[in-house]
Formats: structure tokens, sequence, C-alpha cells
């Protein structure tokens, strides 16, 4: 996903199967020990919604995502006010209050079971039904909402970060490895490959390492 080349395929196979959201659906993911998948399945999210075209590699502005996002809300009214006359009053409401993921909780509880397996295999085609997850309703239900509710632009996430880290990051062993790391185990970290998807994404990369390493420093002088 972090290089064009594979990106074009694997982020369609990725989306077609649903990966991100049984990774966090899976009960590691809420486990204490399963910090580092966590953080992982965190990176995973943030490559897979990167703002690029995958075909062009330019990169997306935060209106054009916008506009995407308006236009995917706006197919899934149609067919609702078509073919759901339970989410008629979704069909009806604005892109605006369909963003929050409370919002879109709220209409899709209102489908019975057999409707929500029909609305996400069938009509939408977000999962497979021949795929044992669509048989699970909390599967279907966090499929339809990761897919329609609106995420949080990249520049407004780097402008919500602290300027000093927090207690959780300090002393996060995965996150920033002591002295004695031997570099077997895996790190949720940003790589610096010699490909890069666009330009923001290499300033993005440098940044978070910078962070992390005023963080180990900062970790260093407490001690």
């Amino acid at each position: 996903l972090s290089q064009l080349p594979t990106r074009r395929f694997v982020r369609a196979f990725l989306e077609d199967t649903a990966v991100l959201t049984k990774c966090r659906l899976a009960p590691i993911h809420a486990h204490p020990r399963g910090r580092l998948f966590s953080q992982l399945t965190d990176l995973f999210m943030f490559y897979q919604g990167f703002q690029i075209h995958d075909h062009t590699g330019a990169h997306l502005a935060d209106e054009e995502m916008d506009l995407m996002h308006a236009e995917r809300v706006q197919q899934l009214q149609r067919l609702a006010f078509r073919h759901i006359p339970k989410l008629m009053e979704l069909s009806l409401s604005t892109v605006g209050t369909l963003e929050k993921r409370a919002t879109l909780e709220k209409y899709l509880n209102m489908l019975d079971p057999d409707e929500l397996y029909k609305l996400a295999t069938q009509q939408l085609r977000l999962l497979s039904p021949e795929d044992p997850w669509a048989q699970r309703l909390d599967c279907l239900k966090e499929v339809l909402v990761s897919t329609y509710e609106r995420k949080p632009s990249q520049r407004q996430a780097v402008n919500e970060l602290p300027l000093y880290p927090t207690e959780t990051v300090l002393w996060d062993e995965h996150m920033v490895p002591s002295v004695n790391y031997t570099g077997q185990g895996v790190l949720a970290l940003p790589k610096l490959n010699m490909q890069f998807l666009t330009f923001h994404d290499y300033l993005l990369r440098n940044f978070n390492l910078f962070r992390l390493e005023a963080t180990y420093e900062i970790r260093e002088d407490m001690r």
C-alpha cells in the first residue's frame, strides 16, 4: 500500500475482502497484549485511505476527498430511496448529517439482519456472500459504516498532534523501542524506502520519525 506500483492492485483486493474491518473486529485488536497489532492496524488504515489517486498517482486535496465521499453517500441514498423504505429518512438527509459514525449506526439498526446482509453483500457488494464473516452482524455494520463515514483529513490529523509526546507514547516500547532492541521484532513505524506515494508522504514519514526520535531522547533524559 505504501508504494504506487503495487498499491493499484493490492488496495482493490484488500477493500474487496474487507481485510481492515476484519482486523479491527479481531479479538486481539482489543486485547491488552495486542497493542502492537492495534498499532499496525492503524498504520494499515492510514495507508488504505491515503489521499492519492491509485492509478495516476496524483495527490488528492481535501476538497477532492470530500467530493468523493459525497458521491459515495449519494449512491447509498439513491439505493435506499428506491429499494429500502425503512431508510427513507436516510435517503432524504443531507450528506453532512450522514458523515458521523453514530448517525449511520442509528439508521442501520433499523434494518433486520437479513436486510442488512442483502444490503452489504448483494446491493452494495461490499462483502462477498461466500465470505464467512458475512454471517456476522457486527462485521456487516462495520463494513457499511467504515465505507460511508467521513474520514478526517491528513492535514487535520497532523494539526491535532500534541507538541510534546503523551505519557502513553513515551513509555510504549512498540513505538519507541529501548536501547536493547535487536531488530528481530516488528515495529509500527513508517519506513523510509526508496519510493514514496507522494512528496507529502515523504515529509509525513520523516515528521513522524523525528517526533519518535525526540520522544526517545526525552524518555532517556527522564531516566
